[in-house]
């Protein structure tokens, strides 16, 4: 597990938001204490964590009491990711040219 935490830490995520991520890769979706308790996540952190995830784009919201929270797949976050990798190598590249005499 900690290969994939140290990856995910390069996509911008803390050591709780790996943790929560993976286990929803095996969970598919769940409410917040389910996540919890799977992934070892403190219940007085796992709200702040699955927000920060939902802000970064790695899980989704289901607005139902209570909250339940729905893995966006791993396909779709790191395609995601490389079209922004590949957007700011382009942007890079056209700087780098126009800097150029």
């Amino acid at each position: 597990m900690e290969k994939i935490i140290n990856v995910l830490a390069k996509f911008g995520l803390s050591t709780y938001e790996s943790k929560a991520y993976i286990t929803m890769c095996s969970m598919i979706n769940g409410k917040a204490i389910d996540i919890s308790e799977a992934s070892g996540i403190p219940r007085s952190k796992i709200y702040d964590v699955l927000k920060e995830l939902n802000k970064k784009g790695f899980v989704e919201v289901e607005r139902t009491k209570p909250l339940k929270y729905t893995v966006v797949t791993p396909k779709v976050v790191f395609e995601r990711e490389r079209e922004k990798i590949e957007a700011a190598c382009r942007m890079r590249g056209r700087t780098h040219r126009t800097l150029q005499p």
